[in-house]
């Protein structure tokens, strides 16, 4: 009976040794198990849009007369416009674009003309530039150009006659992208 305890107590022994030792080798198995590190999450990227206008010497101009004066043309009204979203993924170089804006007597924008001569009009993704300029500058408003005629001079001058006209202006729009949040901006205070 004494051998049959002694057998009893041997395996128990064993049995609570080989638990051990399994025990032990699940925590180094579990402290030596390579862990993936998680993906970095690409930078989120979105565009930005900035515009101004461009004053070239050689641009056409009404002449004016002795006796007349006219104000310059002035935004009243612009929004921004917007970097094409389909575009943003691919993570362009910065596009810069000329066009000429045509006004109309009421001072709305009536066609927008690119600059033949400018490199960005002629890109892969020029149509797509083009049409987010077009977007922007159909809500845009300016103040109708006015040629004003006068006689006199000083206390004595006397308004003879106010003619609106068309005209145009040219502008430089630049699309950009840049890492994080970014907005259209155009530089103005409104």
């Amino acid at each position: 009976m004494h051998h049959a305890r002694k057998r009893m107590a041997t395996r128990h022994a064993e049995g609570i040794g080989h638990a051990t030792t399994l025990a032990a080798t699940c925590v180094l198995l579990t402290a030596c198990a390579t862990t993936v590190p998680p993906k970095a999450a690409a930078p989120s990227l979105s565009g930005i849009a900035r515009y101004e206008p461009v004053s070239r010497p050689d641009e056409a101009r009404y002449p004016l007369q002795s006796g007349q004066t006219s104000n310059a043309p002035t935004a009243t009204r612009w929004s921004d416009p917007v970097y094409p979203p389909a575009l943003v993924a691919l993570n362009l170089p910065t596009q810069v674009l000329l066009v000429k804006l045509v006004i109309d007597t009421d001072g709305h924008v009536t066609r927008v003309l690119p600059d033949a001569g400018s490199e960005g009009n002629h890109g892969p993704h020029a149509a797509a530039f083009l049409q987010a300029i077009r977007t922007a500058v159909q809500d845009w408003r300016f103040d109708p150009l006015r040629i004003v005629t006068w006689t006199g001079s000083g206390a004595d001058r006397v308004l003879v006659s106010t003619r609106t006209l068309p005209y145009s202006l040219e502008y430089r729009f630049t699309f950009s992208i840049v890492d994080g949040k970014g907005t259209a901006s155009s530089g103005r205070s409104r």
